[in-house]
Parts: structure tokens; C-alpha cells; sequence
């Protein structure tokens, strides 16, 4: 398994053309391993050209959290052109809430954005590019388990309330839909015996650990699988958002603290070479 360099995978970025394809010189994981960052964390650009809040965010889906109070006053204050939500394009749901509780600050950006009438797009790549990036460095049958399995890890520890069961059986059809992934397993059933032979003496898959998918982290090949995806999601999440703060737009970003920390030099670095 290798790992692309930042020029190859800035020229994989499909979904956005960019006039020029910067190198992005990310932080490695490494040098990240060092840092104790606190959530939340926070990125300013204020200047007459260059406009950027990003927003690191401890992943929450309880409504009462602070930093959802938090963002909503920098929504305000900073009063956005542009908004970027992580994970896909959630459902806008009918109230503050609802949203939170379903999708977390993705949720909550997508209401604002709603509410205030302000653009608003994930910050990711679609789940074929992921996968399509992923194919080129694992088999069939473990990326479609990376995918399953981090489903299952989220589904327990976020929303435990709701049956696994159901759950696998509204997003296995959706999984299938996307190339490359119409492969086993495509029920709880085929989950159970691929996971028991991916994973022997790790119980049921049920019990598929967040941990697993940490890229700080070497449990098994599903660390791996997150290290160069996550390379793969920051590449492209710089591009993007450097590109809209170089058209002039007030852009707005909320991810996952540790995205934000691994790109923030990057995003310095190449806002303040389009400011020259």
C-alpha cells in the first residue's frame, strides 16, 4: 500500500476545476501525532481579500452542546456568502433541533444556510470518488467493509437509541448504489461472515470500534484506509475553500477539529500567496 503524493492527489480531484491545481503541502499525521489540540478550533482570515471562518468542531449531535450555540453567534456575526457542511448534503430539516439530533453541525449548517437563504454544499467529495480513490489501494471486500463497518461504529455510539438492524437495512441498498460497492456484504447476514473472517476473535460487528477508524491510530487495516482517505478528503477540502475565498466570497466552514488542524498551514500558506 502507498501513499499518493499531494501533486497526484490534487490532480484526482474530479469534482471541482480549479484553473490551477495547487500542491497542498498538508501537515502529516506525524507531526499531528505531537499536537494536543482542543475542540473547538477555530481559523480567522479576515482581510479586504480574503474572507474565511472555519470552524473545528467536536463531532455532536446533542442539541444543548455549546459549540453549536457558538457557531450560530460566528453565523451571525460573520454573515457568510458561502457555506460548507462535512459528510454529503444531509437533509434540511424543519427545526434547529431535529437537525442537530439527526446530522449533528452538518445539520445545523444546512438549517442556517436554509433559513438565511445562503448557498450550501458539502465540503467533501462524493462517496463514488471516495471509493473510486480507495479501490486503487484495497480490495473490493475491504472498502466496502470500511464503509459498512464505520456506519455501524457512528450508529452505536451516536444514535443507540435506534435498532443497528434497520438502519443496515435502509443504507445497504444505498451502499450498492454506488459503484463499486455492489458487492457483499449486502445483508446483516453477509456482514456477520465477511467481518468473522476480516476479523476473527473481534466478536460480533456489532461491537466495530470508532478507534478503528482513527488515522492517528494502528489497530488494523482500517487505520490505514482512514490515513489515506482522510490525505485524499483534506486535499480537496483546501482547494475548495481556498478557491472560494479567492473569488472574494465570505466563506463559512465547519468539519472535524483535527481536518481543520492538518490543513490550517496549508490554507495560510495559499491565502497569503493570493493576496500578493
Amino acid at each position: 500500500m502507498k501513499f499518493v503524493n499531494g501533486l497526484a492527489l490534487c490532480c484526482l480531484l474530479t469534482s471541482v476545476t480549479f484553473s490551477q491545481c495547487d500542491n497542498v503541502k498538508l501537515m502529516t499525521w506525524k507531526q499531528y501525532s505531537h499536537l494536543s489540540p482542543k475542540w473547538p478550533y477555530v481559523l480567522r482570515i479576515n482581510s479586504h481579500k480574503a474572507n474565511l471562518l472555519y470552524y473545528g468542531a467536536a463531532h455532536t449531535y446533542k442539541p444543548d452542546d455549546p459549540q453549536l450555540a457558538e457557531i450560530e453567534k460566528l453565523w451571525a456575526e460573520f454573515r457568510p456568502d458561502i457555506a460548507f457542511n462535512e459528510g454529503g448534503d444531509p437533509p434540511i430539516e424543519a427545526s434547529r433541533d431535529e437537525a442537530i439530533r439527526k446530522s449533528g453541525e452538518p445539520g445545523l449548517i444546512r438549517f442556517l444556510a436554509n433559513r438565511d437563504h445562503i448557498p450550501v454544499t458539502s465540503v467533501d467529495q462524493s462517496r463514488a470518488e471516495e471509493v473510486a480513490f480507495l479501490l486503487k489501494r484495497f480490495s473490493s471486500e475491504q472498502v466496502k467493509l470500511f464503509f459498512v463497518l464505520r456506519l455501524v461504529a457512528q450508529q452505536t455510539r451516536n444514535h443507540p437509541e435506534q435498532p443497528l438492524e434497520d438502519e443496515l437495512r435502509r443504507v445497504l441498498p444505498i451502499f450498492a448504489g454506488t459503484p463499486g460497492l455492489n458487492v457483499p456484504p449486502g445483508t446483516s447476514e453477509e456482514l456477520a461472515m465477511i467481518y468473522a473472517r476480516n476479523f476473527p476473535n473481534h466478536g460480533s460487528y456489532k461491537e466495530a470500534s470508532l478507534s478503528w477508524f482513527d488515522p492517528t491510530k494502528s489497530e488494523n487495516y482500517l487505520n490505514e484506509m482512514a490515513r489515506q482517505l482522510n490525505l485524499y478528503r483534506d486535499q480537496y477540502m483546501v482547494n475548495l475553500i481556498v478557491r472560494h475565498v479567492r473569488e472574494g466570497q465570505r466563506v463559512f466552514a465547519v468539519v472535524g477539529g483535527s481536518h481543520l488542524v492538518m490543513q490550517e498551514p496549508a490554507i495560510r500558506r495559499l491565502v497569503r500567496r493570493s493576496m500578493r
